[in-house]
């Protein structure tokens, strides 16, 4: 995995709304093994997935996912592996905006009659506290995006194991919590438009912000 610095990459093409506030429809927290791919190229995203999933159990669900899923249920997965976004081109995510970057394979899950699609993905931190984003879609079980006020934004997210790139040779295999939710945007305020905020950098924000706050609060229980 060679050595890179490179930041968000997300750019909402066309700015429509701001200062949003997440209302969460219900999530999925999964857990398992994840493996870093020691070939993985931040450069060359587009070559190998950046890691695998082992098998996801289901440990938690709300809102939407309660009544379709069963704890100790497994994620199903077109494909084990984590893919990073690459190349020029975009991708529309709805209710998220339009990013630059696809992604170099399909990633679609499903989990209770729930099909969900990975659209884009993100991998930012530094080598022992990476963290995985990535946005979609969600259908199935009479799911109907139109039915809420602003379409809802599939997302999921976890900490990749530590590791330090000037000295990875090996795989590195270790146990993961993922968190897959969905939410829409409501109490929107429309700001002047030279205050105008892309709602996709804001996305990123609030679930990077809930990110922290969750990893701070399991290691002060270790």
């Amino acid at each position: 995995m060679k050595r890179t610095i490179f930041a968000f990459s997300a750019v909402l093409l066309l700015a429509t709304r701001a200062e949003a506030i997440p209302i969460d429809l219900g999530q999925l927290r999964l857990a398992g093994d994840f493996t870093l791919n020691h070939d993985f190229d931040f450069d060359h995203p587009e070559l190998a997935p950046f890691g695998t999933f082992a098998t996801l159990t289901i440990v938690g669900a709300t809102g939407v996912f309660a009544p379709h899923t069963s704890i100790g249920g497994s994620l199903g997965m077109n494909t084990p592996g984590v893919y990073q976004h690459a190349g020029s081109g975009t991708v529309d995510v709805p209710g998220s905006g339009t990013f630059v970057g696809t992604l170099p394979q399909a990633m679609s899950w499903s989990a209770g009659g729930f099909t969900l699609n990975t659209l884009w993905t993100n991998i930012t931190g530094a080598d022992a506290d990476r963290y995985v984003l990535g946005l979609g879609a969600l259908s199935g079980n009479g799911f109907d995006a139109s039915s809420y006020p602003f379409v809802p934004v599939l997302y999921w997210n976890f900490t990749a194991p530590a590791y330090d790139i000037s000295n990875f040779p090996y795989d590195i295999t270790h146990p993961i919590d993922l968190t897959i939710g969905v939410q829409y945007n409501d109490g929107v305020v429309v700001p002047e438009p030279s205050s105008v905020l892309l709602f996709s950098a804001a996305f990123l924000a609030v679930q990077a912000a809930r990110w922290r706050r969750t990893t701070l609060r399991r290691r002060a229980r270790r």
